[in-house]
């Protein structure tokens, strides 16, 4: 069940993610810049903190040999009842899809900022009244 949740939360996740654009697009370049750290700490811990352990798990639930992503056993059960590590599953999907998401929005914003102010500065350099 865990790799079952993992897998079909992490589109959910990735539209919590693109929350990221609201929250951040009225925020200076600093505050983007702390705001993508954040979204990439999300991902990191979504991967190696939660998607990699349950992945390892996952494998000795079923006693075969570790895989990157397996795709039988025990982990995939779509039972209604609670199967092997749900919540880390959960945790792991909503973390690498918001993560991922927020990430490339951040990146995306950090980059316009940026932008939009090196070109004030230029315009600001270039008004000939500017410099009175």
């Amino acid at each position: 069940m865990g790799l079952c949740c993992c897998t079909f939360l992490t589109p959910i996740g990735a539209c919590l993610g693109c929350s990221s654009w609201c929250c951040a697009k009225n925020l200076d370049s600093e505050k983007i810049g702390q705001f993508r750290y954040v979204a990439a700490a999300l991902l990191v811990i979504g991967i190696f903190g939660l998607y990699l352990p349950l992945a390892v798990l996952c494998a000795r639930v079923k006693g075969a040999p570790w895989e990157i992503y397996p795709t039988s056993g025990e982990c995939w059960s779509e039972a209604l009842d609670a199967g092997a590590y749900y919540k880390l599953g959960i945790a792991a999907g909503l973390c690498i899809g918001a993560g991922a998401t927020g990430f490339i929005v951040t990146q995306i914003l950090y980059r316009n900022q940026s932008a939009r102010s090196l070109d004030s500065e230029a315009l600001k350099e270039s008004t000939p009244f500017a410099k009175v």
